[in-house]
């Protein structure tokens, strides 16, 4: 089950190499990783170009191999995930937590949520600040994080196991600690979104979302995701001192890293380049 993968300390046996693809993604330019062509020869290399609108311009950033099974087979990212996404226990970084909870659950949550975001995010990138944990208030079930790049925190639900949604949470003070992820998260909003407008979450899911809470429509729930990834929060996306792009995306990559390739390979690798650079 691919749900955790990022938590494994033992590689697996990659699947046999005559049952391989190799694909090479060179970041440049601005085509769509999405629109790749298999190539007709089974081990050919392919190369593409992708994501400079997220990544700083003239900036050469490390190409990455994808393994793929056959070409008439949908894409499998496992032995990425394993081989090639997943950082070396002694090259991570570490999360500063403080529990104001005693709560077991959230406890749990949380420390398989760390385990993820530092197998995962670059020591550079990884939230510097101390987050403190807290439990919900009785009555209340929406998490939350506050203070963003200071007094940082978040607010998880009590009782209930939910490494998702910690996942989520903690990945807030990711854009919150580092300005230049912050800008990457809103330009790859304003590529996606290719100029639309604002609107109210509310009126595109008929969800009970607050009036306040606007995103950028795009192409989200086509490749898979959400209406909620283009949220941002302030008066503009270029105002915006938050998005929600960095943690919707982690938080597919945990739970669904294969089908998360093969419907957004574009989000994909840009949280793949944006988390693991520098």
């Amino acid at each position: 089950m691919l749900v955790g993968l990022l938590l494994v300390s033992e590689v697996s046996a990659a699947p046999p190499e005559d049952q391989l693809q190799v694909f090479r993604f060179a970041v440049e330019g601005r085509a769509d990783v999405s629109k790749i062509r298999l190539a007709s020869d089974r081990r050919a290399t392919v190369t593409v170009t992708a994501l400079s609108q997220s990544v700083a311009p003239n900036t050469s950033a490390p190409t990455h191999k994808i393994l793929a099974q056959n070409a008439s087979l949908p894409v499998n990212v496992t032995a990425v995930v394993q081989r090639l996404i997943v950082i070396p226990h002694e090259n991570r970084g570490r999360l500063k937590l403080r529990f104001e909870t005693s709560d077991p659950a959230i406890r749990q949550s949380i420390t398989q949520a760390a385990n993820f975001l530092m197998g995962f995010v670059s020591p550079k990138w990884l939230p510097s600040s101390e987050i403190r944990v807290h439990s919900l208030p009785v009555g209340e079930n929406r998490a939350y994080a506050t203070g963003l790049g200071q007094n940082a925190s978040i607010h998880l639900q009590p009782g209930v196991v939910n490494v998702e949604t910690a996942i989520h949470e903690l990945a807030h003070h990711i854009e919150g600690d580092h300005r230049f992820i912050l800008k990457l998260s809103k330009r790859f909003i304003a590529r996606r979104a290719r100029g639309g407008t604002p609107e109210r979450l509310r009126d595109l899911t008929g969800h009970d979302y607050r009036p306040d809470e606007i995103t950028l429509r795009a192409n989200w729930t086509t490749r898979g995701g959400s209406h909620y990834v283009g949220k941002f929060y302030g008066s503009s996306l270029k105002q915006a001192t938050a998005t929600e792009v960095i943690s919707m995306g982690l938080e597919r990559l945990y739970r669904e890293p294969d089908t998360f390739f093969r419907e957004d390979s574009d989000y994909f690798l840009f949280l793949l380049l944006a988390l693991q650079s520098g």
